[in-house]
C-alpha cells in the first residue's frame, strides 16, 4: 500500500513497528511516557541523532551489498507502508525478498552498527539481538501477514564486520513474540 500525505498524518495517530519497544518499555532511548507525549503532540519530535542519520545514509548501500553478497533481490519502496487490520500498527520495511517456489516473503530489517556501536551490537556481552529489534520485526510480520502476504521468516542484517552476519529472528513456526 502506498501512503498519501493524508495517510501519513493518520499514521501518526497509530504506532510504528519501530515504536513498539518504547510502548512496552524496552527502549532505553524513549520511555512509554515520552512516546505518549509525542503522539499527543505535547512535545515536538527530536531531530535524529548521529547513529540514526548514519543508518539512514548507508541503508541503500548496505541493501545493495547484501543483494550482491547473498545473490538475492531485495524489494524496497520508500512509500510503501503496511497496516495491521487488528490494531493501529504500521510497518515500513527496509526490504523483503521472495522465497521461491512458495513465493512467501522474507522480511529484511537492516541494522547498521555505527562507529559507536561497532563492537557492541546486540545485548551487551552476547550475540543476542536487542529485544527492541525483535519486537520491531515481530510487528512488521504481523502487519505484512494481515495485508495478505505469507511471511516465512524475518532477518535482521546486523553485523557488517569482516563477514556479514544475518540473524534470523522469526519463522512461521516461532512468531509468538506479540
Amino acid at each position: 500500500m502506498v501512503f498519501s500525505a493524508q495517510d501519513h498524518e493518520q499514521r501518526k495517530k497509530g504506532i510504528g513497528c519501530s515504536e513498539l519497544a518504547s510502548l512496552f518499555g524496552m527502549n532505553k532511548y524513549q520511555t512509554p511516557i515520552q512516546l505518549k507525549q509525542l503522539k499527543l503532540g505535547e512535545v515536538e519530535p527530536e531531530e535524529p541523532g548521529d547513529a540514526a542519520l548514519y543508518g539512514l545514509r548507508f541503508e541503500s548501500s548496505v541493501r545493495k551489498w547484501i543483494e550482491d553478497t547473498h545473490q538475492i533481490k531485495i524489494d524496497h519502496d520508500d512509500g510503501e507502508v503496511f497496516q495491521a487490520k487488528s490494531c493501529p500498527l504500521y510497518a515500513h520495511l527496509d526490504g523483503h525478498h521472495l522465497m521461491s517456489p512458495s513465493m512467501s516473503w522474507v522480511i529484511d530489517e537492516i541494522k547498521i552498527p555505527t562507529f559507536w556501536t561497532f563492537g557492541a551490537y546486540g545485548d551487551e556481552g552476547t550475540d543476542k539481538l536487542p529485544e527492541r529489534h525483535l519486537l520491531q520485526v515481530a510487528g512488521q510480520v504481523l502487519c505484512v501477514e494481515e495485508e495478505g502476504h505469507r511471511v516465512d521468516s524475518a532477518i535482521v542484517w546486523a553485523d557488517l564486520r569482516p563477514k556479514l552476519k544475518a540473524f534470523p529472528v522469526a519463522t512461521d513456526h516461532s512468531l509468538g513474540m506479540l
